[in-house]
This record gives C-alpha cells, sequence and structure tokens, in this order.
C-alpha cells in the first residue's frame, strides 16, 4: 500500500471527523509503522481525473509507487484506462478481493 503526505492528510481530516483527532493520529502512525506501507513523493502531476481533481492525488501516488493497481470504486477513476502513459490499472475493491482468492 503506498500512500502520500496528501493522502494521510485526507485520511486524518476523515477520521478525525468522524472519532476524533487523537484517534486520526494513532491511525496515522500506526500505518506508517506497517511493513507493507509505503510512504513516496510525488514529482509528476499528470492531472488525469477531470471529473473529481481532488482525487488525482492518488493517481500521483500511484505512478510514483509504481503501484501494480490503483484500488478504488469511484467512477471517474475508469478515464485512466483511455491514457498510453502513465500506465496505471484501476481494480475495483471487488476485482481485487477475487484477485487475491486466487
Amino acid at each position: 500500500m503506498a500512500v502520500t503526505t496528501e493522502i494521510l492528510n485526507e485520511y486524518a481530516e476523515i477520521i478525525g471527523q468522524r472519532w476524533h483527532p487523537d484517534v486520526a493520529g494513532d491511525v496515522l502512525r500506526t500505518l506508517l509503522e506497517l511493513s507493507n506501507v509505503l510512504q513516496v513523493t510525488p514529482f509528476f502531476h499528470p492531472n488525469l481525473i477531470i471529473d473529481d481533481a481532488d482525487d488525482n492525488k492518488f493517481v500521483d501516488c500511484a505512478f510514483a509507487a509504481d503501484a501494480d493497481y490503483l484500488i478504488s470504486n469511484g467512477r471517474h477513476f475508469t478515464v485512466l484506462k483511455t491514457y498510453d502513459f502513465p500506465v496505471i490499472t484501476v481494480l475495483t475493491i471487488q476485482a481485487l478481493a477475487i484477485l487475491l482468492e486466487k
């Protein structure tokens, strides 16, 4: 799993709104301590998501991490299939579950 500072900030905001900012801090610290979490810094920002520009941070992260997949059920991520570069394969959560069962 790859994250950026911008993604972590969004997670903190959402968790802090639903529970408490202290809980958000604990969750983020725990995420960053996991061996399968990679924090990356994107230097390339292709701005491919037009319908929800705020979600470009996930595209930037996937590209910077050279991720195999970007996992999302967001319909606006389907536009990534129309680009030859950068190649970012989007899977739904359900497709990921099927892939993991193999």
